[in-house]
């Protein structure tokens, strides 16, 4: 399975948020700010990203909606050159 937006941006969330284990919100939240990797914050990556942090820091629940419609992008070329770019 090619990885979702969401996919990628959950590992760098979990990459981020593992390093600082005894952080409250603010700093969590702005550690997650710093290390947005898709460039500008805009269009479908940053929503993705939003959605991702927000859930991470149990702010928001996961939605069926979001999945499917990251799954639908999948494999396009403007996914695959910012997460192969991005690592």
């Amino acid at each position: 399975m090619q990885p979702t937006w969401a996919m990628h941006a959950q590992a760098v969330i979990d990459r981020v948020l593992s390093q600082m284990p005894g952080a409250n919100l603010a700093e969590k939240r702005r550690a997650l700010h710093d290390a947005y990797p898709y460039g500008q914050r805009r269009h479908w990556p940053y929503k993705v990203w939003c959605r991702q942090v927000r859930i991470s820091l149990g702010l928001a629940t996961p939605g069926k909606t979001l999945g499917r419609l990251t799954q639908a992008l999948a494999g396009t070329p403007l996914f695959d050159a910012c997460v192969t770019s991005d690592g």
